[in-house]
């Protein structure tokens, strides 16, 4: 077990073509150390944690909800609530029940993940500079849009005085207060601090990275709401056929570039490539 998760750590978080490829094998390997009883070990707990961080990164949230709610309940119960694993999976579970829409439970998980590290870690701790971000996320999504800024603010000036500006959670922080500056109206905040993320993110993460498609696609949707249709067209494009190389035509991720795709060209009254896009048979019905 310690190879398989020496390999699903490499490519849980970052590598989606290979986690789709491999995620098979990796869930036999977890229905293997369950029928014999020992997924409470440390290495089984660990391979646990990141595949469901891997089905995350495929698309498949809500079988790593049931994974990550399953490896917080043995962590809280071999390491205790305030160990640090127990702590990253809570964190984890939070990240997992924002994107199927159970904001009000991250949102609590996350408010105890950060008093927690506070104490534990300290103010300037990587780890409660993400929980922070995390939190700032959850409040923009309740429409606690002024709080979500103001920390999305005041995290950022600490990642990049600490981690620097070019640090993946740093990238994450600033498409954070990007899309704060969306809710309050403020486009042209919004486009200039994702231009900078993006351009950052092509440069230090590559191309291709999960991170720098979600930018290009949130660039998109801000030129779109600005009125640079054009724009916004010629990313979405570009951005779409990435995004299927990496993640898949039936990732998340995906759709929600096919469905700002079809509306940008229906904003732009290109109304046969929006239903030709719309029927793509690549896509699921």
């Amino acid at each position: 077990m310690r190879a398989a998760n020496t390999r699903l750590l490499t490519i849980c978080g970052d590598d989606p073509v290979a986690m789709r490829a491999e995620a098979s094998h990796h869930l036999a390997i977890y229905s293997h150390a369950a029928r014999r009883d020992a997924l409470e070990s440390t290495f089984a707990l660990s391979h646990t944690s990141n595949l469901a961080i891997g089905f995350r990164t495929i698309g498949r949230v809500e079988e790593a909800v049931d994974l990550c709610e399953k490896t917080l309940e043995s962590r809280v119960r071999v390491f205790g609530e305030e160990h640090e694993d127990t702590l990253g999976t809570r964190s984890n579970l939070a990240n997992f029940y924002r994107e199927i829409g159970r904001t009000e439970e991250a949102v609590d998980l996350d408010e105890k993940t950060l008093k927690a590290r506070v104490r534990l870690l300290g103010e300037e701790h990587e780890d409660t500079l993400a929980t922070r971000n995390n939190l700032a996320i959850g409040y923009r999504m309740l429409g606690r849009t002024e709080e979500a800024v103001s920390l999305h603010r005041e995290t950022l000036s600490l990642m990049e005085r600490l981690l620097g500006a070019e640090h993946p959670l740093t990238l994450s922080t600033r498409t954070g207060l990007a899309n704060g500056y969306i809710s309050l109206g403020r486009m042209e905040e919004a486009a200039d601090l994702e231009e900078k993320t993006l351009e950052i993110s092509r440069r230090v993460l590559g191309t291709e990275h999960p991170d720098t498609l979600i930018s290009r696609n949130n660039l998109a949707a801000i030129f779109a709401r600005e009125g640079r249709t054009q724009e916004a067209i010629e990313l979405f494009e570009e951005t779409i056929e990435l995004t299927i190389k990496v993640f898949g035509t039936e990732h998340p991720n995906t759709l929600i570039c096919r469905i700002s795709l079809i509306n940008a060209y229906k904003q732009a009254g290109r109304c046969a490539d929006a239903e030709t896009l719309a029927a793509d048979p690549r896509f699921p019905a």
